[in-house]
């Protein structure tokens, strides 16, 4: 077994703690929900999905992120649903779909369906801004 060398050790520890500098910088910070917002919305209208509601729901957290999980109810095809939830939990490291829920509306091709997103956030007494 091959023993590492402090050296070694010390220079995947920089590596690291670059790559989480700049995952965090692109997390957007909880006192911006309208940008999580935005960013949910544009991606529904790019696949043709109704937005029929978005409820924020249980917000929980660390001391340097906060996870804040919401409600969002659509309505559109298959294909359009599963390719938004594709795109939004790819499109950044924020997103993760918790549970999706999916019905049939009338007998008809569309389905109307409720995804319970948690997004992950900075937290607001960590941005530069606020110094």
């Amino acid at each position: 077994m091959e023993i590492l060398k402090i050296d070694s050790l010390q220079q995947i520890n920089k590596r690291l703690s670059q790559e989480i500098t700049k995952m965090n910088a692109k997390l957007p910070s909880e006192r911006n929900l309208s940008s999580i917002f935005a960013t949910v919305n544009e991606s529904a209208s790019r696949f043709n999905l109704k937005i029929f509601r978005i409820e924020p729901g249980e917000q929980s957290g660390d001391s340097v992120n906060s996870y804040l999980a919401f409600l969002l109810e659509t309505r559109g095809s298959f294909s359009s649903t599963v390719g938004f939830i594709h795109e939004i939990e790819n499109c950044s490291p924020v997103f993760c779909v918790e549970t999706i829920t999916m019905d049939l509306v009338n007998n008809s091709r569309l389905l109307d369906t409720k995804i319970v997103l948690n997004a992950l956030l900075k937290k607001g007494r960590n941005e530069k801004s606020e110094n």
